[in-house]
């Protein structure tokens, strides 16, 4: 502890704020704890405390976990620095501060955007945007998305339950898609990731029935466990020679998928640490240095 703050170390050493049991209505979050830089701000930290009328987040912090102010159903006012890139789910739900925010696209920290309260079915999220959190989540209205150039990460759930949605394209230096961020978009249908694309998270397109076809782009390293899951109707992946890692039942259900274009060698694809719940994929047809080109957006 320290004072009324329970914290952790990360392994970089700096801290994350991960508890606070004072009643405060003020609070200046600290920049130094025992001498650690404070970067991040913990999961569920400060949910449901109602107390909190006014908070100062300390100029280094980086990251807010999932549900960290929610329901804090005094808090009005909230500073936050310009190195904040990462928001979880529904940190800030529940919030006076957050209600009073009216803009379309609700933008916070280093380009965040962690609220989306137009209306329309096509979507153009603005260019400057470099981080998405969960902010189009169970929206019923979109069904097709475009996404600027400027966007680096999508978020924990950012478009999970989108119902309508069919059509996204993605932006030109897109590095991460996040765990669930389009988990049940069940009309998405072909999926083109620019080759910027290094990650996908674990759930990330699970149970979007009607894609078919996907190209991974030209810099995958990592597909997450369930990502594709009970995604029936894909037949065709091209997966670049970068890929890495292919975690437990990435493709699990994925019972039409026939065809594996890879970028590399049959020595390499031996390589991917690929969990063996994934046989549908290690055992379909396979063309090995496949050349078909990547993908500029």
């Amino acid at each position: 502890h320290f004072g009324n703050y329970s914290y952790m170390k990360y392994t970089d050493g700096t801290v994350a704020v991960t508890g606070y049991d004072g009643d405060a209505a003020t609070l200046n979050i600290p920049a130094v704890i025992n001498g650690a830089q404070v970067t991040g701000i913990g999961d569920a930290a400060f949910a449901e405390n109602t107390s909190l009328v006014s908070v100062v987040l300390p100029s280094g912090i980086e990251s807010v976990g999932d549900y960290a102010f929610i329901n804090c159903t005094a808090l009005s006012s909230l500073a936050i620095g310009k190195k904040l890139y990462s928001v979880g789910s529904s940190a800030f739900v529940g919030t006076p501060w957050l209600a009073a925010l009216t803009d379309d696209f609700v933008v916070i920290g280093d380009g965040v955007l962690i609220k989306y309260q137009g209306s329309g079915a096509a979507v153009t999220v603005p260019e400057g945007i470099k981080h998405i959190s969960d902010a189009f989540s169970m929206n019923s209205d979109i069904v097709s998305i475009d996404l600027p150039d400027s966007l680096l990460t999508i978020g924990v759930s950012a478009f999970s339950f989108c119902s309508e949605l069919r059509i996204v394209r993605f932006g030109s230096n897109l590095r991460s898609i996040g765990n669930a961020s389009f988990d049940s978009c069940e009309k998405l249908t072909s999926l083109n990731f620019p080759d910027s694309l290094e990650s996908i998270g674990s759930y990330a397109f699970r149970d979007c029935f009607f894609i078919s076809d996907i190209n991974f782009g030209a810099s995958l390293r990592r597909i997450g466990e369930y990502a594709f899951s009970g995604d029936m109707r894909i037949k065709v992946i091209t997966l670049p020679a970068t890929a890495e890692v292919i975690e437990s039942y990435a493709f699990r259900d994925c019972y039409s998928l026939s065809l594996v274009f890879y970028g590399g060698t049959e020595e390499q694809f031996e390589a991917i640490e690929c969990n063996s719940s994934n046989y549908i994929m290690t055992e379909a047809e396979r063309y090995c240095n496949y050349r078909g080109g990547g993908n500029a957006s």
